[in-house]
């Protein structure tokens, strides 16, 4: 039987064009194996969709491998009885979604670093670097950056004289506004003593020597403190 795989956005802003592409083609083949492939698979819409006559949801981003069982399913299916018992299994099944990479934001004055950073840690993280500490302040209060969305905020000590702060007092505020917020400070002084527990991890600043505790921490491998 064909398989249809119709990309789109399950949500109330899409409005009923997306349904009505899945029940044309439903229409136009009632045998046809229909697959809806969307990264916003919210349950009531979702239902709507599989009423519509989608057998499967696939959430993006998809696997060849996920692909390519679809299209064997499709080629073994035995006709209405099955493409109903896939329809039903569609319904109960559990939504796989992508998982998401942590959100990691850092602050230097020197690019060469923050290169450096997003070159090593750039593939595993969805990594965010900022040349002042101020205008990272401003996207967190705009909500450019949510706080909420924020797995590990990395702050150097030092930054050039346009900045308002250093990284201490950076962290002071950031802990007021944000006590649940993970911190790191980057430094290359190895005998900072963080008396006033200010921050989470003490990182050197070369990220190949940071990296694997960050993702021992990310991964919830280890303790914080």
């Amino acid at each position: 039987f064909p398989v249809y795989i119709i990309s789109c956005k399950l949500s109330a802003k899409t409005g009923p064009f997306q349904f009505d592409v899945i029940s044309f083609y439903r229409k136009r083949d009632p045998k046809a194996v229909i697959a809806v492939h969307s990264n916003r698979l919210d349950p009531s819409y979702l239902e709507k969709a599989l009423k519509s006559g989608a057998n499967h949801t696939i959430p993006k981003p998809a696997t060849l491998e996920t692909l390519a069982n679809l299209i064997l399913e499709a080629t073994n299916s035995k006709g209405d009885d099955s493409s109903q018992k896939e329809l039903e299994e569609a319904r109960t099944s559990k939504i796989e979604q992508p998982k998401r990479k942590p959100k990691v934001v850092y602050a230097d004055d020197d690019w060469i670093y923050l290169k450096a950073w997003a070159s090593r840690i750039g593939k595993e993280t969805n990594f965010v670097t900022y040349l002042s500490p101020d205008e990272m302040m401003r996207d967190l209060r705009s909500g450019k950056i949510n706080a909420e969305e924020v797995n590990l905020l990395i702050t150097d000590y030092y930054f050039d004289d346009k900045a308002s702060v250093n990284g201490r007092e950076l962290a002071e505020k950031l802990r007021r506004m944000y006590p649940k917020m993970k911190l790191a400070l980057c430094t290359n002084d190895t005998q900072y003593d963080d008396k006033e527990s200010l921050f989470d991890l003490i990182l050197p600043k070369v990220p190949t020597e940071s990296w694997s505790d960050i993702s021992a921490k990310l991964s919830s491998k280890q303790k914080w403190q």
